[in-house]
């Protein structure tokens, strides 16, 4: 079992609360055990790790504990690799989904997108994570 705790170490860029979105910077790491066997020789940090990141970030902001609902859109561009910064925008939406955009903070160009992906989440009061 990955321990989210210690793979994911995020730090805050710009935190808009009138905006509803948030800006923050993951250094992804060269030994991330998501890597070991996607793919050798080649490894790209693979889409079920995208999702427990965006959600581990989200449990950081809210501050409680969530479930995923429902992946309501994801659009991979381009791979995260080892050893790149991204960056990574939250947003609220009106819908009460949340939609996340990672790029890669080494490029300047528009093509710098790596994934979008928009999520719904349920949230949990400290009485109903016990059940």
């Amino acid at each position: 079992m990955i321990d989210l705790n210690s793979v994911f170490q995020f730090h805050p860029l710009i935190k808009n609360c009138h905006e509803n979105y948030s800006i923050w910077r993951w250094d992804v790491p060269g030994d991330l055990p998501y890597f070991d066997g996607h793919f050798p020789n080649q490894p790209i940090l693979p889409a079920v790790a995208i999702i427990d990141a965006n959600l581990e970030l989200l449990k950081i902001i809210s501050e409680q504990k969530l479930h995923l609902s429902q992946i309501i859109t994801s659009k991979f561009l381009s791979p995260v690799i080892p050893k790149i910064r991204v960056s990574i925008k939250i947003q609220k939406n009106l819908d009460s989904s949340w939609t996340f955009e990672w790029k890669n903070s080494e490029k300047n160009s528009s093509d710098n997108i790596l994934n979008q992906m928009t999520l719904l989440v349920d949230f949990f009061i400290a009485s109903d994570a016990k059940k």
